[in-house]
């Protein structure tokens, strides 16, 4: 939301956002005296946009922190989290310490938490330790005030009872995959924007959409209960997804993680899950 509209959500009380895909919507919302958190996710990618964006225009950065927003395991064990917003907007122009502070003592004003993110007396002592400002390699990790450089996460059993049998799916048919009925000569579909999660709206004429998916331009998309075997279904079509052939299907999808499955045809959806 923009102008009058966003003007009354600050009104509000609410005073975070972390939705801006641009600068444009970041500058924004901090001028209705918002903090802007800076989102850098596993589908989620917008620093580069934001930050781009301040070192051009010369901002101030003292209401602006960093999050992520959902990040993978694997995208954490291969870059960092938050220690990558930072080395990536410092690549990008932001001084280091500027960086370090957004990280640190910016969020800890932004949501009154004023026992940590600065190294004081009466402060905990959660401390990360560079080797330098170049490419910030970490040296030591202390959590209050213990060094826990070496810590390991304990290893769990995947094969413990409570990990398995979540998901209860009602018996489905391949002709539960056929589109619902639209009226018009265009029919709406969901169209993916590379690392964003939000979509635009696209059509695609009545008579194409057999074309379109036997090409792989468009695929088709369902949303499953999966908690309690209902049976309450959902298809539509998307675009800009990549799936050549089969069909994929997944359990992780905020914020009712209901199973979302693609596919090409119906009977390829239909025997995945």
């Amino acid at each position: 939301m923009t102008g009058q509209q966003l003007q009354a959500y600050a009104l509000a009380s609410i005073t975070t956002d972390h939705e801006s895909t641009t600068y444009e919507q970041a500058i924004e919302r901090a001028r209705a005296g918002m903090s802007v958190l800076i989102r850098e996710g596993s589908a989620s990618k917008n620093l580069d946009a934001i930050v781009e964006g301040i070192v051009c225009n010369q901002v101030s950065t003292d209401n602006f922190a960093f999050c992520t927003d959902d990040m993978h395991i694997e995208d954490i064990q291969r870059k960092g989290t938050i220690h990558y917003n930072v080395r990536r907007s410092v690549a990008l122009g932001i001084p280091p310490v500027t960086a370090i502070k957004m990280a640190t003592i910016n969020a800890t004003k932004i949501y009154g938490l004023e026992h940590i993110g600065n190294i004081a007396p009466g402060f905990m002592a959660d401390i990360v330790v560079l080797d330098n400002l170049d490419d910030f390699k970490i040296n030591r990790v202390f959590k209050s005030g213990i060094d826990v450089t070496n810590w390991r996460a304990p290893k769990y059993d995947k094969t413990a009872r409570r990990y398995k049998n979540s998901i209860q799916i009602a018996k489905l048919k391949p002709d539960q995959f056929v589109l619902p009925e639209y009226e018009g000569e265009s029919y709406p579909v969901i169209k993916i924007i590379d690392g964003q999660i939000i979509t635009e709206k696209s059509e695609v004429a009545a008579e194409r959409i057999q074309n379109e998916l036997q090409s792989g331009n468009l695929c088709k998309i369902a949303v499953l209960e999966r908690h309690h075997a209902t049976g309450h279904f959902a298809v539509a079509l998307l675009e800009n997804y990549g799936l050549q052939r089969g069909a994929i299907a997944t359990s992780f999808a905020h914020d009712s993680h209901n199973v979302i499955a693609v596919g090409l045809n119906d009977m390829n959806m239909c025997f995945i899950l």
